[in-house]
């Protein structure tokens, strides 16, 4: 297989001015095959403008018609920064666009298909070089919607809990970064709910939600929240009761 990655570049054709054209940063890759690997959750979403790629070493020209179904794989989670793009990938091609120019549909989580071993899970953590200011490290994955509790033994991180999540869906998603747990509350009120056994992190954190309805249906599968990170109750009392202030939780 060749490691060569093709290079394109990618223009923003914007729909009210026919000839105008705004380019979109750097150059994209083509993407290679590969086999599964841990990843972050993946997203379908449609572009609001019409998108034209030129491959640079061919200067063939590809143009993706408005409201065609894309896949991001990149998810930037920066409101604020009015110019933030997310990585997306068309075919064989993968390049960055503009927050503004998408809309996001829904998840392309892969939890119901199964999830990781343990060993692949201490893999990783192990990879990133994770530290934690106690001897806990949490690590939710939003591919397959699972909290991860790992504990240090030595020089290692093992894991020793791992509870089904429903974290959030695409108009209010959970931002993948590291946080910490900054508190603990029996019952706390966030966005307008009254929620019980929440522990912060992210700005949002987990905490109990009746299983029951479409919840019950996407708990380990999908998102579904408004951004908070909700786990059965039995799940949510022991991270309330188990899980120490100042602990690092990765989400990715």
């Amino acid at each position: 297989m060749s490691n060569a990655l093709r290079k394109v570049s990618m223009t923003l054709v914007i729909a009210v001015m026919a000839l105008a054209v705004l380019v979109m940063g750097p150059a994209a890759t083509r993407s290679i095959a590969h086999a599964e690997e841990v990843h972050t959750i993946y997203w379908r979403a449609k572009n609001t403008k019409k998108i034209k790629l030129t491959i640079k070493a061919t200067g063939e020209e590809i143009t993706i018609k408005k409201n065609t179904n894309l896949t991001v794989t990149k998810r930037n989670y920066n409101w604020k920064k009015a110019n933030a793009k997310s990585w997306v990938r068309y075919g064989d091609y993968r390049f960055k666009v503009p927050n503004s120019a998408l809309k996001f549909k829904k998840d392309l989580c892969t939890g119901a298909s199964g999830d990781y071993t343990t060993e692949e899970k201490e893999a990783w953590v192990a990879s990133k070089g994770l530290t934690s200011a106690t001897d806990q490290l949490i690590w939710v994955c939003l591919d397959k919607q699972r909290v991860n509790v790992f504990t240090r033994q030595g020089s290692e991180w093992k894991l020793i809990q791992c509870f089904p999540t429903s974290t959030g869906k695409a108009p209010t998603p959970t931002p993948a970064k590291k946080d910490k747990v900054n508190f603990r509350k029996q019952v706390y009120q966030i966005e307008g709910s009254r929620v019980q056994y929440f522990v912060e992190a992210v700005g949002s954190g987990f905490h109990k939600w009746p299983l029951k309805g479409s919840f019950k249906k996407r708990i380990g599968k999908h998102t579904i929240s408004h951004g908070c990170i909700r786990l059965k109750e039995s799940d949510a009392v022991w991270m309330y009761k188990n899980i120490k202030i100042k602990t690092t939780v990765q989400i990715f």
